[in-house]
């Protein structure tokens, strides 16, 4: 056992400097802490992969299915994100407005609720319900999108559909085909 010439505290093997006084312990040559810090980075680097390889013992199809539940959470993510930006814009004359599914409220309400549950579902592996809430998240945005586009009708050339309109479009056929190839394909 060797002890600290300093102050007696008790040393371990490869100690360099007392954990109690922070004395150079003679003889023990200064840590190069760049290479310490690179070698445990190549240690966690190591044991991860490690830990993934062992974790995926169904190969390529459980890495899809991962895969697919990561974009079905992008799906989600890009409705709640739509709900935000604006959905369309009127421009007539002098008078011009921008609104989006959060202006009335209940719109972007309902789809930022049916986003959460979605992902929700998503997360905790309840497929069956994942498949429901995604159907009908998908599905109203769908219906939204079809809605404002035949409400408009004579109207169109003066609304110009903005980043949420199209962000709606694009998160609800992600989410939806998400949901179903999970289902119908990967079984």
């Amino acid at each position: 056992m060797a002890f600290c010439m300093k102050c007696g505290q008790e040393l371990h093997e490869n100690d360099v400097f007392c954990p109690n006084c922070g004395a150079k312990v003679e003889g023990k040559e200064t840590p190069n802490y760049q290479e310490q810090v690179k070698n445990t980075f190549e240690d966690i680097k190591s044991t991860t992969t490690q830990f993934i390889q062992d974790k995926d013992t169904t190969g390529f199809g459980n890495k899809f299915i991962k895969q697919n539940n990561i974009i079905g959470l992008l799906g989600c993510i890009i409705i709640v994100i739509a709900c935000f930006l604006p959905f369309a814009s009127v421009s007539v004359l002098s008078y011009s407005q921008s609104i989006s599914l959060m202006s009335d409220g209940k719109d972007g309400i309902i789809f930022l609720v049916l986003s959460a549950i979605t992902a929700g579902t998503i997360l905790i592996k309840k497929d069956m319900i994942a498949l429901i809430a995604g159907i009908i998240t998908g599905g109203l945005g769908l219906y939204e999108i079809f809605d404002t586009v035949s409400s408009l009708g004579a109207y169109s050339s003066y609304v110009t559909k903005g980043a949420g309109f199209y962000l709606l479009l694009i998160g609800s056929i992600v989410l939806l085909a998400s949901v179903i190839v999970k289902k119908f394909i990967l079984k």
